[in-house]
């Protein structure tokens, strides 16, 4: 008997269902990568809670990582989730901007050229 292998289809796993909303797999890892970020800014700024501009600070630092989270598990742009093009723009951004000419000569290409300096 022959084995056949069904190819991967473009379907997302999904780990639960609510009413009409399905959460994928993915969606499930950035949600939770978000929220236990912002539960340690929370922890770790509880002291900043102290009124004025501080406890907006604080706010801030709370609620960015879950807004990340749930823009990164939701959003997509041009058919690509938006891990993708942020990797693309990492990857972008870390890339050297300067290239180092080196002429190449007739002489350094020449097999014999090692021996001529020593």
């Amino acid at each position: 008997m022959k084995r056949c292998t069904v190819p991967r289809l473009q379907t997302q796993d999904i780990v639960f269902s609510i009413q009409a909303i399905d959460i994928s797999l993915r969606q499930f890892l950035c949600l939770l990568t978000g929220v236990f970020l912002s539960a340690n800014c929370w922890l770790s700024c509880a002291s900043w809670r102290n009124g004025g501009l501080l406890e907006l600070c604080f706010w801030g630092l709370f609620l960015a990582p879950l807004l990340l989270a749930l823009l990164f598990g939701w959003g997509s742009w041009q058919g690509q989730p938006l891990e993708v093009w942020g990797l693309l723009v990492l990857r972008f951004w870390l890339r050297p901007r300067h290239s180092v000419w080196r002429p190449l000569t007739v002489s350094s290409l020449s097999p014999h050229h090692d021996k001529e300096e020593q």
